[in-house]
Order: C-alpha cells, then sequence, then structure tokens
C-alpha cells in the first residue's frame, strides 16, 4: 500500500486529516478505491457544517442534548423557530436585525470588548492558538444580570475563548475571510442548516459580513477589531461580484 512507502514524520503529520492510519488489514477494503492506478481514500470521518462555527456560532444540538444551556444565537434561532416550525430555516438579515435590538446581546458583545482592551492587542506568534477566558464576570464588568448569567454560562462550559484586540496587520485577511465565508454561506447550502444566506439577497450577505466579525472571529478565533470592518458595508461584494452571481 502507498502509505507503507510515508516516513513515519510525515505519517504522524498527517493523521489529523484522516490520510493515514489505516494499518489494521480490517480496514483496508474499506479505506481506499483504486482508480486509474491511483489510490484514493474514501473513508473520510467528516464533521457536521450546521453547527457552531459554521453557523455563526449556532448549535441547536446542543440544546437538544441539554450538554449547554446555549449560545444567544442558538436562543433567537430556536425562539424564531418556535413561532414557526423547526424545519424553518433563519434568514441572517432577520437574525441580525434581532440580536442588534437586544439589550442582552449588545450587554454581552460590550463586555468582550472590555475584554478585548484588557487583554490588549493580538499577538500573531503568541495567541495563534484560542486561549480559554477564566475572567470573573463580577470582578471588573457591569453587564446587566441576564447577561451576566449568560456570561457565566459560557465560561463554565469553556466556550468562551480570550479575546484581543485585532491588529491592522490582520484586518486585510479578516475582510477577505469574512467575504468569502459570506460567499460560501450564499452558495452553498447544507440542508440541516438553521441559518440561512439566501442566494442573491443583498440583505442577507450584508448581515452574514457582520454576524462573522461580531461572532464567529471573536468566539472562535478571539479577536475582536476596535472599528468595524467595512466602512460601508452595503457596498461590500460577494467574491468574486454581485455581478457574476447575478448572471449565474
Amino acid at each position: 500500500l502507498w502509505e507503507s512507502k510515508i516516513n513515519s514524520e510525515d505519517l504522524n503529520r498527517y493523521k489529523i486529516l484522516n490520510l493515514s492510519n489505516t494499518q489494521q488489514p480490517s480496514q483496508f477494503a474499506n479505506a481506499f478505491v483504486q482508480f486509474m492506478d491511483m489510490p484514493y481514500r474514501i473513508d473520510w470521518n467528516t464533521g457536521v457544517t450546521n453547527g457552531g462555527i459554521y453557523q455563526f456560532d449556532c448549535d441547536l444540538n446542543e440544546l437538544k442534548q441539554q450538554k449547554f444551556g446555549g449560545t444567544q444565537i442558538s436562543l433567537f434561532v430556536r425562539k424564531y423557530q418556535s413561532e414557526r416550525d423547526n424545519s424553518t430555516v433563519m434568514p441572517t438579515a432577520v437574525l441580525w436585525d434581532r440580536i442588534s435590538k437586544s439589550t442582552i446581546w449588545k450587554s454581552f458583545y460590550n463586555w468582550q470588548v472590555s475584554e478585548a482592551k484588557r487583554n490588549g492587542l493580538y499577538n500573531i506568534k503568541e495567541n495563534s492558538e484560542p486561549e480559554k477566558n477564566n475572567f470573573n464576570p463580577d470582578s471588573n464588568s457591569r453587564p446587566d444580570p441576564k447577561s451576566k448569567r449568560i456570561i457565566h454560562r459560557y465560561i463554565d462550559h469553556g466556550r468562551v475563548n480570550k479575546v484581543y484586540e485585532g491588529v491592522e496587520e490582520q484586518r486585510f485577511g479578516a475582510k477577505l475571510f469574512a467575504r468569502l465565508i459570506a460567499t460560501l454561506e450564499m452558495i452553498l447550502k447544507d440542508p440541516d442548516s438553521d441559518i440561512v444566506v439566501r442566494f442573491g439577497n443583498r440583505d442577507d450577505f450584508k448581515a452574514a459580513l457582520k454576524l462573522i466579525e461580531s461572532s464567529t472571529l471573536p468566539n472562535y478565533f478571539g479577536i475582536l477589531f476596535k472599528e468595524p470592518l467595512f466602512q460601508d458595508y452595503d457596498q461590500v461584494e460577494p467574491y468574486p461580484s454581485w455581478d457574476y452571481w447575478d448572471g449565474v
């Protein structure tokens, strides 16, 4: 098998990608197929793409399994579905409209802003792996009681990454990341998703940019910028352009 020709250092490096570690004879038959005399891996261990980092920090499975009290995004989506039915997906424009008017969301976000300021600028060399936040929200911050309970719940379940202020060198990459991910959300759909960016919908795309900036980046990458990523969100286009997707 081709795997036996790979040196051990490279073999260990690619285990995380599920490209190797098939030394058990029982696995050989199902691990690869031959196509034009080349081996191709077929037993990919794919994860779900309808929760967490792939859904702006929404994960309704956590609510159903009662493993975690639920992120704020999850709670907003669940409430939206309770007003309709569980099969209804929530457009990002509707989600952003609701959370942007929520005092609890604003209080939690302001707490993250104060934490980022307290922790200082993101050090690209030292902070490449998100750190868990061990800060006690009762000590220095002044969130409202409901938001304080949510902050405690996040921390108790290890769901709060230590947030830093984004540095200027990261701004270009963060803007590109937000634009590309919002584009992917618009053109590729997971049938099990609870949040949707409707194809060609400008308001949904704009809301997706803001959700990525205010939820995905701080909660999963520990980065929060003092100033908005874009000066005018209405002028931001998906990749490569609106003209391209309007013509599809």
